[in-house]
């Protein structure tokens, strides 16, 4: 094809990204979706924090230079048919292009060894970045590799990125695909993070893992954590007049350091289309993710399914739905031993369905629900002030984690419904607003402090029959408003039912309490409660010796027990007195004679 009079080749395309750096598209506002972690998180993951955050940028600008070289060929009406290499800092890309039929394995291999290559034993080794473009798709199938090996080591590491296109890996039950970094030095899995690690993502495509194992992927950001579900709405560049100019004055440069494939790419004719990856999608079925820095990272994606899945060891989190997940679910899995929450629904998602999961002995919550708003008033970007909610927790197990069993923080229309909750620092928590929450039909036991505990909650709080055994309190309410109603509440040691603060018209009614503590239901520290109905017959009243003391040695009572004390010594001294008799003070003082028989006769004395 010829341009403004001259030809223009795939090449020339390649080389416009360097060029035209001032029209590089802007990073995506998805993309910078990472979570920072605190300093006990730090310490925990380890690594090199700096040089990770590098990375991660560089991984972000990499991809975006993919995508602007397809934009700016695909504008130029390139030759888009067979896939290419570009030359990228320091690991190569290979870009699947868009046709009909799905590029395998064994392709790779003939097509570009030096991105693809088989080993001795069989397995599959991806040395170089391997980019799915729009209406290409990529399968991974155990029929010809069960072990598939991404380069991952101090020189450099090799990723898959679904941009655009599809990405599907299918292992059979007995037979799964494994998908781990692999370091040359040491031939073994990646464990270092420091320098960068492999890792999959699909980026406004569609993937699909079944019967897939997944390990030791992924450094520092949500977007490179191992697995990721990352859409985005690319900003598509106008062409203008300097551009074009630019595009022009490029036909003639000369060594563009591009590479090729094996063999010489033919230069045709192609109506291009406006790059417009929008939300990523996909389904997770029967995979294992064992020791990625993220399990399952997914934001600005929508219908995106997570099924009979296990979720291990992770460094940070097990799953993690970011911002702007709709219509998703996650289902039948288990997030057990990862840094911190075992699954974390963050700010701005919505619609989304937990049913049958397990998580357990995850270092801080084993499910928290996050639907606080992204931001709090005027923004630089001019985001809404708004809330989300409506997701559903049903029928699942949290057991043995750091603090938490379930946390939800802020947000709207959240159902809490058939879970069990055991053994960890506090059974369920709701905090910072949340409003309309429904926890009905759960067994919390065996906390140390709170069973359930409502903390500057909002209104519309439901409590509905409920089993709590074994905690300090079982229900606390602090500044929060709602219905207690029909509970059973046993084995708590404080009070049954606790209401403090503004707690509104709040109403505690026909709950079943046993127990023992000061008191089985205590509104003393609130205004405004309705009680009535409560079954409280079981219940021990007990005051601790603090409490006790407390109330025995009240200044008035400590002056009048002195004054008693005082009055009793007095009394006790004066009928001591009274028994020895009237004491003559000058008893050591009497003359000797009064002390003897007097003057005795003579004759008395010598007759005796």
């Amino acid at each position: 094809m010829t341009v403004g009079g001259r030809h223009v080749s795939l090449a020339l395309a390649l080389a416009i990204v360097g060029a035209l750096s001032t029209f590089a598209l802007p990073v995506p506002a998805a993309s910078a979706a990472t979570v920072e972690p605190g300093a006990d998180l730090i310490e925990l993951y380890g690594g090199d924090p700096d040089a990770e955050a590098r990375l991660v940028l560089a991984e972000t600008q990499r991809i975006n230079d993919v995508l602007s070289t397809l934009g700016a060929a695909d504008r130029l009406g390139l030759d888009l048919s067979r896939p290419f290499r570009l030359d990228t800092p320091v690991t190569a890309t290979m870009v699947l292009t868009a046709r009909s039929s799905s590029y395998t394995l064994d392709e790779l291999v003939r097509l570009s060894p030096r991105s693809v290559t088989r080993s001795p034993d069989g397995g599959i080794e991806i040395l170089e970045h391997i980019v799915v473009s729009q209406g290409a798709t990529l399968l991974i199938t155990s029929s010809e590799a069960e072990n598939v090996r991404l380069r991952s080591g101090a020189e450099g590491f090799a990723s898959i990125v679904a941009a655009g296109g599809s990405l599907s890996a299918r292992g059979e039950p007995e037979r799964p695909v494994l998908l781990a970094s692999w370091d040359p030095a040491t031939d073994a899995a990646d464990e270092v993070t420091d320098d960068g690690r492999a890792y999959i993502r699909v980026f406004g495509g569609r993937a699909e893992f079944v019967n897939v194992t997944i390990e030791h992927l992924g450094f520092w950001g949500g977007i490179t954590g191992g697995l990721s579900f990352t859409g985005t709405e690319i900003p598509t560049v106008e062409v203008g007049s300097e551009q074009l100019a630019q595009e022009s004055a490029l036909a003639d440069a000369a060594g563009v350091d591009v590479l090729p494939l094996e063999s010489e790419l033919e230069t045709l004719e192609l109506i291009g289309e406006e790059l417009d990856l929008g939300y990523a999608s996909g389904l997770v079925q029967s995979v294992t993710l064992v020791g990625n820095a993220f399990g399952i990272f997914v934001t600005a994606s929508d219908q995106v399914e997570i099924r009979d899945t296990l979720v291990q060891a992770s460094l940070v989190d097990g799953i993690v739905f970011h911002r702007d997940v709709t219509n998703s679910a996650v289902i039948s899995t288990v997030t057990r031993g990862n840094g911190r929450d075992g699954i974390r629904v963050a700010r701005a998602t919505s619609s989304v369905l937990m049913d049958r999961l397990d998580s357990s002995g995850n270092g801080r919550n084993g499910v928290t629900l996050d639907g606080g708003a992204i931001v709090d008033g005027p923004s630089a970007i001019g985001m809404a002030v708004r809330v989300s909610g409506d997701n559903v927790l049903t029928g699942s197990t949290a057991s043995d984690n750091g603090r938490a069993g379930i946390a939800v923080v802020d947000g709207v229309n959240i159902e809490l419904r058939g879970n069990t909750v055991a053994r960890n620092g506090i059974g369920i928590v709701v905090s910072k607003g949340a409003s309309s929450v429904q926890i009905v039909d759960n067994e919390v036991s065996d906390h140390p402090a709170q069973a359930i505990a409502l903390r500057d909650a909002g209104s519309d709080l439901v409590l509905r029959d409920n089993r709590i055994d074994g905690a300090t309190t079982g229900i606390m309410v602090r500044d929060s408003v709602g219905v207690y109603e029909s509970n059973t509440i046993t084995g708590v040691t404080n009070h049954g039912v606790t209401l403090i603060g503004d707690t509104g018209n709040s109403v505690i009614v026909d709950n079943r309490i046993a127990g023992a503590g000061p008191s089985p239901i205590d509104v003393i520290r609130t205004n405004g409660a309705a009680v009535r109905g409560n079954e409280v017959t079981d219940w021990r009243s007990t005051k601790p010796l603090s409490v006790v003391l407390a109330s025995m040695f009240q200044p008035l009572t400590i002056l009048w027990i002195g004054i008693g004390l005082f009055i009793l010594l007095g009394l006790a001294y004066g009928a001591r007195r009274r028994r020895r008799g009237i004491h003559d003070p000058f008893a050591d003082r009497r003359p000797l004679a009064t002390m003897t028989r007097g003057i005795v006769p003579r004759e008395s004395i010598e007759s005796t």
